[in-house]
């Protein structure tokens, strides 16, 4: 959607597709309007998109939509994107702005304290989502009780020996692993997140993109944040403030259990990294820091004299 803000307000001039979902218009609308009531000086227009996919701002983006390419200069905004997509220009967090910048999330803060927390394990619940399907669905491997030989054949996996208690929603994905002829770890929605606080090393997946809320909660909630490796690697406007064995540990598929290890071992670097976490999103991850860093966003964009 192509947003016009000039005069303190934010208004939308053109929306490309009627299907785009209507609280993730709001949400962006809700927080350039924001910032439009703190600057009046504030004169640009932008594109933001409001789909998990991001376009970027490249040559070829807005030939389909007579508006967008007649506006061809108007910088592209997104909530996520893919890291070699170096172009697209990053807005807070969607879902963060939909669900009153995570108030409610706020509050899943661990009652468990890091020394009764369960070390046994890597853990991960979620629903089957992401850009591919059978074994190419990353939730899917890991979750399978099956591996994938480099051959291409599969063979039967012990998930014990990887560290990892994964597990898959059946009422969003079941029937659809039976029809592909996929067995998987599996539970139901009656496994909550609270479930999990009692757990020191909580895994994150990414869907189609970055996973929004489950990187929020995991970094306050008293545990490790596992940050699972992908390919195409896909950031939230904040994940450049995040380090690497300071706020969360980086895991890829085949050495969760040796990170898993090594962290038992030294159970003081796994509770620093979880302190320092949680002290990083309640300082980062805010109102507040969100309207900041919009605003300073559009100032520099307005800046460039950009339309």
């Amino acid at each position: 959607m192509v947003v016009r803000i000039m005069h303190g307000r934010a208004r939308m001039l053109h929306l490309s597709r009627a299907t785009y979902k209507k609280f993730r218009l709001e949400a962006y609308l809700r927080i350039l309007d924001l910032v439009a009531r703190r600057d009046k000086k504030l004169n640009l227009m932008v594109w933001a998109s409001p789909t998990d996919y991001c376009p970027g701002n490249n040559a070829t983006v807005g030939q389909h939509d007579f508006y967008a390419s007649h506006f061809g200069n108007v910088p592209i905004l997104c909530f996520q994107r893919y890291d070699e997509n170096y172009r697209a220009v990053l807005l807070p967090e969607i879902q963060m702005i939909y669900s009153d910048f995570y108030s409610k999330e706020r509050t899943f803060r661990s009652q468990f304290s890091w020394d009764i927390k369960s070390s046994d394990k890597a853990w991960f619940r979620g629903g089957m989502t992401g850009p591919f399907s059978g074994f190419r669905n990353q939730r899917v491997r890991m979750c399978s009780k099956w591996a994938t030989h480099p051959n291409g054949s599969v063979f039967p996996l012990e998930h014990w020996r990887l560290g990892l208690d994964c597990k898959l929603f059946t009422d969003e994905n079941d029937s659809k692993l039976l029809r592909l002829g996929y067995e998987v770890n599996s539970t139901n929605k009656t496994s909550l997140w609270a479930d999990l606080l009692s757990n020191k090393y909580l895994l994150s997946m990414d869907g189609y993109g970055a996973t929004c809320s489950r990187v929020f909660k995991s970094l306050l909630s008293n545990s490790v944040l596992l940050k699972l490796e992908t390919k195409p690697k896909s950031s939230l406007y904040y994940f450049s403030g995040l380090e690497a064995w300071q706020h969360f540990v980086p895991v890829q598929e085949n050495n969760i259990g040796q990170i898993v290890t090594h962290l038992q071992r030294d159970d003081r670097l796994g509770r620093d990294i979880s302190r320092a976490a949680t002290q990083f999103a309640l300082r980062e991850i805010t109102r507040e820091k969100s309207v900041k860093y919009t605003h300073l966003l559009l100032s520099t964009l307005m800046s460039l004299k950009v339309p």
